[in-house]
């Protein structure tokens, strides 16, 4: 799915791009990958400055770090994760991103380890904008179906799935793999320290009740 499908599904709006002096002025800064570009030139509409529960760097933004060793893409809203691409990977055409975590919110431990999230901008980029559809976009009641996963429903459940669009690793200590079975929804199968579960959501009613059909017989409801 290309990322302005995803906007005008997902989100059912239309997709605009950040302004073009914006995205322009970061070129000359610094190397841009393609997939970032394309996200910048068709998430404004979404993506703004306080529209959603976690932090983009939009093109204006991303002059703030033009002499940083990284370049930041998404901030978790508490500050407790960050995704970014490193400056050595900019000249990449689509290159890894990885997770800093703030462990110092949590611990006395000022952790400096990366963490490996995606083999590729566009996947994390597609990967981020299916989760903040699922958990900051949907309609509040075609989501939040939550079933809780046995060993058998991980076997069982791949099979009922088309192929997976996009899979992002240690965001917020979880890893997510996400499908889009049907237009306009989002089912995210994570995986968590303590358990396997499946979180799913849609962008319209139709979409929800189709992904409730699909669960039939998977996993125990999470109340």
């Amino acid at each position: 799915m290309e990322m302005k499908e995803i906007v005008s599904t997902l989100f059912c709006d239309e997709p605009q791009s950040f302004p073009e002096a914006e995205i322009a002025a970061a070129k000359e800064r610094f190397p841009i990958p393609p997939a970032l570009e394309e996200f910048w030139h068709v998430s404004a509409s979404v993506f703004s400055a306080g529209k959603l529960g976690d932090h983009v760097v939009d093109p204006s933004l991303s002059l703030n770090y033009a002499n940083s060793e990284d370049l930041p893409l998404f901030m978790e809203n508490a500050g407790a994760f960050e995704a970014y691409i490193r400056r050595k990977d900019l000249s990449l055409p689509d290159p890894p991103v990885y997770v800093w975590k703030n462990t110092l919110m949590y611990s006395d431990i000022d952790d400096p380890t990366e963490y490996f999230c995606a083999p590729s901008v566009s996947e994390f980029l597609k990967g981020m904008m299916f989760f903040e559809a699922l958990w900051n976009g949907f309609p509040q009641e075609n989501s939040m179906t939550q079933r809780r996963l046995s060993y058998d429903d991980m076997t069982l459940l791949p099979k009922r799935l088309p192929q997976r669009e996009a899979r992002l690793l240690n965001w917020l200590d979880m890893h997510f793999t996400f499908y889009c079975p049907f237009p306009g929804a989002v089912l995210a199968v994570i995986d968590a320290v303590a358990e396997h579960r499946a979180d799913c959501g849609a962008a319209t009613p139709e979409g929800y009740a189709a992904l409730t059909d699909l669960l039939d017989g998977i996993g125990k409801p999470i109340t």
